[in-house]
């Protein structure tokens, strides 16, 4: 505990405007006065209340006066037929019938007046659903395998222990907007990972210890960082609730306050190391906790349109392009799942199972996005709905899904993951897809426009991985070209059944990230240069100096049909063999790859993204 407190001494000498307006008055006063911001309308409403206070009860501003966002949550990611109807009415009747589904499980209405809120409230109430506490600075929406219980790779049920820790802190004054920043949790008791689990704050991750299943705790995720396995495995109900309860408070007490970018679980484990921060809660706890086991989480989740339920009915997954739903749609969800007598449920990748039909049960409005490049989409809010948003984004996802199902169709037994990210806060998870992509502004002959940084690598499976940037500050209206590079590679090498994220450990991941940027750029270049540079066994071992030569080899053999030193005669002196135009263009790169001296050679490939691009 020492640690802990020496550490929050030196970080927390000076408070955040946040925690300095926190201390001047409590978020209930806000709530309390929506009845009358509702009667005097939304120019009444005091800047603190919108910037802040309103936002831990999921209310929240829009860019347009008297446009409001309502974030909904949902226990679970479950509704059964009369929360469908009730919420999808109130969409319908308050917010232009549209709703997203988030990353978190949860539903957002959109274009809400203030006027309206308070009929809202109670509508929600009466079918015990709650908007409270899912923005700022509280415990969000608590994340589930969708298919919990009912998957036939779901061994642990962890409805009930969600709903006693969800108890402890929703609507209880005492934690509403209390912690340092916000803090996510998650719950996967199957072998699939259905739930992001290592992107998480606090997760539970299905494992074994002692012949015994139970949960290994994942602590510390966030945007940009997977979660760290900790020395912990818990099994009951009991063992659950006191970890979260510990852990909770010592980040309530000693977590950050200073610079809210790093104010997180992650910052605090960060500065005492993760075995100082494993002692503070042995120590803080009553219980003696058992070591970590064995992680089972392995398996990357099965995105067929039917998946076969452990009691022989089906799960039914509605692929919903960038999460955008709506009222009606939901409605009759709401009403199939009621024909079988199951329930809807949401995924943290937007989509929607309705659980319990019969195989075959039609939903046609969503059926013809049940393909490999809408099947695994996730898209935060862009620019027109959120503040933050530096690219539209969800039509942008859209159109690329589009784009790509066009000009480079894959088979139906490929799976490959596109999270989109609207800029660096990662509402999208970008870093957890197979391919990510951040928001970001480019400057385009002089101009600003907008772009993205291409990210490549991201894992759910074993214990998660963040993904890395191969491409930074790519025109988005360029964007779909370098993706449909990456697919063409994908659909030229790949084994049956492989998906993109084993592809991605067998081929891509034996390369560096300037050889799969270069290649990525010179097909833009030079389409037929490009063609089957990426090989299954490379023999460069991510050396950039030999994947350099490598590939400057079969390019020159390409274009020559010869090696460039199997002659008598020197590289210069048969590039006049070249095609002028790559001669003139492409020539000068391409002897400084194979170069004979050494010294004289490109050392690694950003020498050479400099001057292709300058072409």
């Amino acid at each position: 505990m020492k640690t802990l407190e020496q550490a929050f001494n030196d970080r927390n000498k000076k408070l955040n405007k946040i925690e300095k307006l926190k201390k001047s008055r409590k978020p209930q006063e806000a709530f309390s006065k929506i009845e009358e911001y509702a009667k005097n309308g939304y120019d009444s409403i005091p800047k603190e209340d919108l910037d802040f206070f309103l936002k831990s009860y999921g209310i929240y501003k829009r860019k347009k006066p008297n446009s409001m966002m309502m974030r909904i949550r949902i226990p679970n990611g479950k509704l059964v037929s009369y929360q469908a109807e009730t919420i999808g009415e109130l969409a319908k009747r308050y917010g232009n019938d549209y709703m997203d589904i988030t990353t978190r499980m949860q539903i957002q209405l959109r274009y809400l007046k203030i006027e309206d809120i308070p009929k809202i409230l109670e509508n929600l109430d009466s079918i015990g659903i709650s908007p409270f506490q899912t923005g700022v600075d509280n415990i969000r929406n608590i994340v589930t395998d969708p298919l919990n219980s009912v998957a036939k790779d779901s061994l642990i049920s962890t409805d009930d222990i969600v709903e006693k820790i969800q108890n402890i802190f929703l609507k209880n004054k005492d934690w509403i907007s209390v912690l340092p920043r916000k803090f996510n949790i998650g719950f996967n008791g199957s072998f699939s990972n259905r739930a992001n689990i290592f992107g998480h704050d606090l997760g539970f991750a299905l494992a074994q210890k002692d012949g015994e299943f139970g949960f290994n705790i994942y602590l510390g995720g966030k945007v940009g960082v997977t979660a760290k396995k900790s020395n912990f495995f818990v099994k009951t109900d009991d063992e659950i609730i006191e970890f979260f309860t510990v852990l909770i408070n010592i980040f309530k007490d000693y977590g950050f306050r200073d610079n809210r970018n790093k104010n997180r679980l992650h910052f605090l484990i960060q500065a005492v190391g993760l075995e100082n921060f494993e002692n503070a809660i042995r120590e803080k706890s009553y219980m003696n906790f058992k070591t970590a086991g064995i992680t089972l989480v392995s398996l990357e989740p099965l995105n067929t349109e039917f998946i076969e339920l452990k009691n022989g009915k089906f799960a039914k997954l509605v692929i919903v392009p960038s999460g955008l739903f709506s009222g009606s749609d939901l409605i009759e969800a709401g009403k199939v799942a009621e024909k079988f007598g199951g329930e809807i449920r949401f995924s943290y990748q937007q989509n929607v199972y309705i659980v319990g039909v019969e195989k075959n049960t039609p939903f046609s409005k969503y059926d013809n996005f049940n393909s490999p490049y809408f099947q695994n989409m996730v898209a935060c809010a862009g620019i027109e709905d959120c503040p933050f948003g530096v690219i539209p984004n969800k039509p942008d996802a859209i159109e690329m899904a589009n784009y790509l199902q066009s000009h480079i169709p894959i088979s139906a037994d490929s799976q490959v993951s596109f999270h989109w990210s609207a800029c660096p806060k990662g509402c999208g998870i970008h870093g957890f897809g197979d391919i990510g992509f951040e928001g970001a502004k480019v400057k385009v002959d002089g101009k600003m426009e907008f772009g993205v940084h291409i990210l490549l690598g991201g894992k759910l499976s074993g214990e998660g991985k963040e993904g890395h940037k191969v491409l930074r500050s790519i025109p988005l209206v360029d964007s779909k070209y370098y993706v449909e590079e990456l697919m063409v590679i994908y659909k030229n090498l790949k084994k049956d059944g492989e998906s993109f994220s084993k592809f991605e450990d067998r081929v891509f991941s034996k390369y560096s990230t300037g050889a799969l940027e270069f290649v990525l750029r010179l097909s833009q270049k030079f389409p037929l240069l490009s063609e089957n540079l990426i090989s299954e066994n490379p023999k460069s071992s991510k050396n950039e100096v030999f994947e350099i030569f490598d590939f400057g080899v079969k390019i020159y053999h390409k274009i020559s049909g010869e090696n460039p030193y199997s002659q008598v005669n020197n590289f210069t002196s048969t590039l006049r063999h070249f095609p002028p135009i790559l001669k003139v263009s492409f020539g000068k790169i391409l002897s400084k790859m194979v170069e004979r001296d050494f010294s004289k050679r490109y050392q690694v490939f950003s020498e050479i993204t400099v001057d292709l691009e300058s072409l």
